[in-house]
C-alpha cells in the first residue's frame, strides 16, 4: 500500500469514527427490529445508501434525480407515528462483523455524506434497515439461518400483495414466502418507478383489500420508502422489503460473493438488462396488475 493510500484511509477511518461520536441516534438489532414489527404489525420504510444519495440529489443507475422524490425523503426520515417506523442502516454506526468491501464502502460513504446526514436526521432512535440484508454483507454468517426464521414470521399466514420491479420477481422460484396464505403481484417499472407513483399508489389502493390480514411487500427501490409510508397513511401495513429474496437466494445457494439470480434483476451484481422472462405459471397467476 502506497503512502498516499495509506494517508486516505486513515481519513476515512478518522472520518466514520468521528461520525459516530458525533451521532446522536441509535439503531435498533436486527432480531429487535424483526420482532417489533411481528409485535406491532407496523410498517416500515427504510433508508440505506442509495436513499441517501437520492434524497441529497445524486441519479442511481435505477433512479434518476427527481426533486420531488428528494424532498420525500429529506422529510420521512424523521417521522414518527404509531405503528410505523424508519430503518437506517447499521453501517452508519458499526462495522462489526462486516465483510472488508463492506467496511470499506462504509467508511467511504460517511467520509462523503456524514456531515449532511447529521444535519438531516433529528430522532433519537431509528430501526435496522438490513433486517432485510442479512447474508452477503457479513464476514461471519453464522447467524442467518436465525434471521431468515424471524424475517419468515412477518408474513407468516399473511395474505401478501407484492409491489415490485417487473424483473424483480420476489419470492419466485424459492420457498422464502411459502408459509403465506396467498400471494399477489402488482407490477411496476424497475427503473424510475417514481415518475409512475401516482398510479402506482392509485393501483395498490384500487387492487388491495383493506383487511386486518392484508400484507404489502414492497420491492421498488427508492420509490418503495416513500410508497410503505403513504400505504401506511391509507391503512395498510406495508413494508419496504428491499433486496430481502436475493440475500434469501444467495444464502440459499451459499454464495461467497454477489452473483446474478437468473430470471431476477440483481442490480447489486449488475445483472439488471436482458432479464428474459420466467415460464412459471404460479407466478403469472399472481400478478393482478401492471403499471407500464
Amino acid at each position: 500500500m502506497t503512502i498516499r493510500n495509506s494517508l486516505s484511509l486513515l481519513y476515512k477511518r478518522y472520518k466514520y469514527y468521528r461520525f459516530v461520536r458525533k451521532a446522536k441516534f441509535k439503531i435498533a438489532s436486527t432480531h429487535e427490529t424483526i420482532d417489533y414489527i411481528v409485535a406491532h404489525r407496523c410498517s416500515v420504510s427504510r433508508y440505506g445508501d442509495g436513499e441517501f444519495d437520492v434524497a441529497f440529489g445524486v441519479s442511481k443507475f435505477f433512479q434518476k434525480a427527481d426533486p420531488e422524490l428528494a424532498e420525500r425523503l429529506r422529510d420521512l426520515v424523521n417521522v414518527s407515528e404509531k405503528d410505523f417506523i424508519v430503518c437506517l442502516p447499521l453501517g452508519l454506526l458499526t462495522l462489526k462483523n462486516l465483510r472488508r468491501d463492506t467496511r470499506t464502502h462504509w467508511r467511504g460513504f460517511v467520509r462523503y455524506n456524514g456531515d449532511k446526514i447529521l444535519k438531516l436526521l433529528n430522532r433519537d432512535k431509528y430501526f435496522d434497515t438490513w433486517f432485510t440484508r442479512f447474508y452477503i454483507d457479513f464476514a461471519n454468517r453464522s447467524v442467518t439461518n436465525a434471521v431468515v426464521d424471524n424475517i419468515k414470521r412477518i408474513w407468516d399466514g399473511r395474505d401478501v400483495y407484492i409491489i415490485e420491479g417487473e424483473t424483480t420477481r420476489f419470492g419466485e422460484g424459492n420457498d422464502f414466502l411459502d408459509n403465506a396464505k396467498s400471494i399477489h403481484r402488482i407490477l411496476c417499472p424497475s427503473k424510475n418507478a417514481f415518475s409512475k407513483y401516482h398510479e402506482i399508489l392509485s393501483i395498490a389502493e384500487e387492487k388491495i383489500p383493506k383487511d386486518k390480514n392484508t400484507l404489502v411487500l414492497i420491492a421498488l427501490g427508492m420509490t418503495a420508502t416513500i410508497l410503505a409510508y403513504d400505504m401506511y397513511k391509507l391503512g395498510y401495513q406495508a413494508i419496504d422489503i428491499g433486496h430481502a429474496d436475493i440475500e434469501y437466494c444467495w444464502w440459499k445457494m451459499k454464495a461467497e460473493d454477489r452473483c446474478p439470480i437468473p430470471h431476477k434483476a440483481t442490480f447489486e451484481a449488475c445483472a439488471y438488462e436482458g432479464i428474459g422472462d420466467v415460464n412459471d405459471d404460479i407466478y403469472k397467476r399472481q400478478i393482478i396488475a401492471e403499471v407500464k
